[in-house]
């Protein structure tokens, strides 16, 4: 029998769990499920916003080929093509799962969920509930009302726990935690400001693990632990500056854990570098199931059994719409700037360490960074200008560009109506001229 597959979604939680080293949150249902199972200490999100990296998770397809290069509840209707198949749909009309939908999803739009998603049954999926307690008593109560169907299921829950929005909008009745400090990333300035607001982000993340304990809990109550496959993954990092909607490590160093018992022994960890589009062929294998030919991304199935300790994916690629775009080795980390202005989440007084050099919106930035993350984890020293490093620089854009110019990324069919712009073209049509390539043609 196929088993059951269960997927968490955290907003904007990177990796701030227990179990990946941060010692002042509070997480002990999550890192209990990291434990039992594999955790992925390497995975990088293809996007530094919501929507475009839970695209990439559900189909298993690069952003640029799947569709989803902005948030889908814009003015831009941006959406899946019509070609793609979610996660979802393939369980149920092709192995015949029974499919459910709780609380927060963000790879489509609300009026889209029906021909998307097309799940059997949804619960509090629009509106979305603040509180993912919400969702994790819909579940049990789904779990409990199926006992006895030999049908697998498929259940996608979300939580809006760590979507820190609310919070820089005014909200002062989030839930609020420091039992173990505050944490204090290196690349920001200790500050009251900080402070107050990693207290808020640490009491999201507590409330959404209390959740995730109910959802669990609710598996091993109804004898299903054994043959259920959980998989928790967080869509980019968290809501502070110099992470989110930024292509630097804090905005796209994602969570990615495993457990199936029936397969996977506990305790597996896999320091491989892995991508969001790796999470679908990695949950057909483990469930037995073949792996769509479309599907671009590579299973980790054997390193999440303990069988493999190879390094399958070379490079990472990441996009924050239509500023950033960058290319990840497990060494180093190459960001080609496609704006003169950085983006940013709130900063509410907030600072970075270097602020005049990657807060200030006024700040241009060069059209290339590059990091020696062997060195520099941090990414505080821009090694671009480097002439040490110049064949570094110029290996990795070049596969950058090879990358943006196969899939068909929208920017490099850009119109030049700025300085900017036209020298992005004219390193473009450089990169082309040296490889043999014919460039794009503008209108």
């Amino acid at each position: 029998m196929l088993p059951n597959i269960l997927l968490i979604t955290w907003h904007d939680a990177g990796r701030w769990f227990g179990c990946y080293g941060n010692e002042n949150v509070h997480t002990p249902n999550v890192d209990a499920l990291a434990a039992q199972g594999c955790r992925f200490e390497n995975t990088v999100s293809a996007c530094a916003i919501c929507s475009p990296s839970r695209a990439a998770i559900v189909t298993g397809r690069f952003c640029q080929d799947n569709g989803v290069m902005f948030l889908t509840n814009t003015v831009n209707n941006n959406r899946l093509h019509v070609t793609e198949r979610h996660l979802a749909r393939r369980l149920k009309e092709d192995f015949g799962y029974r499919t459910a939908l709780f609380g927060v999803q963000h790879e489509c739009a609300h009026e889209h969920v029906s021909e998307i998603i097309n799940p059997d049954d949804r619960f509090g999926t629009d509106p979305w509930p603040e509180d993912a307690h919400i969702s994790a008593e819909n579940f049990e109560r789904w779990l409990a009302g199926r006992a006895g169907e030999d049908r697998p299921f498929y259940a996608q829950i979300g939580t809006l726990e760590c979507h820190m929005n609310r919070y820089y909008h005014g909200r002062r009745d989030l839930p609020t935690d420091d039992e173990h400090g505050v944490h204090v990333p290196p690349y920001l300035k200790d500050s009251p400001a900080l402070r107050d607001t990693v207290r808020v982000l640490q009491g999201q993340l507590r409330q959404g693990d209390d959740a995730v304990g109910r959802i669990l809990g609710a598996l091993r109550d109804q004898g299903l632990e054994r043959d259920t496959i959980v998989c928790m993954c967080s869509d980019h990092g968290v809501g502070l500056p110099r992470a989110k909607t930024t292509c630097y490590d804090p905005g796209t160093a994602v969570t990615w854990i495993v457990r199936y018992p029936a397969a996977i022994p506990a305790g597996v960890t896999v320091p491989a570098m892995t991508r969001q589009v790796d999470v679908l062929p990695t949950l057909f294998e483990l469930a037995g199931l073949p792996v769509p030919p479309e599907v671009q991304g590579v299973s980790f199935a054997g390193h999440a059994r303990g069988q493999r300790s190879d390094e399958p994916v070379a490079e990472a690629f990441s996009h924050m719409v239509e500023n950033t775009r960058s290319i990840r080795t497990k060494r180093w980390k190459l960001i080609r700037h496609f704006r003169p202005g950085r983006p940013g989440s709130q900063s509410k007084g907030m600072e970075v360490v270097d602020a005049a050099r990657h807060q200030d919106e006024q700040t241009t930035p060069p059209h290339l960074e590059l990091y020696d993350l062997a060195g520099d984890p941090n990414e505080f020293a821009d090694l671009a200008a480097d002439p040490a490093h110049a064949a570094t620089r110029a290996e990795l854009d070049g596969r950058l560009w090879d990358f943006l110019l196969e899939h068909n990324d929208f920017l490099v069919n850009e119109p030049v109506n700025t300085d900017w712009q036209a020298e992005t073209r004219r390193q473009l049509e450089a990169h082309c001229a040296r490889t043999g390539r014919a460039a794009p043609v503008l209108d």
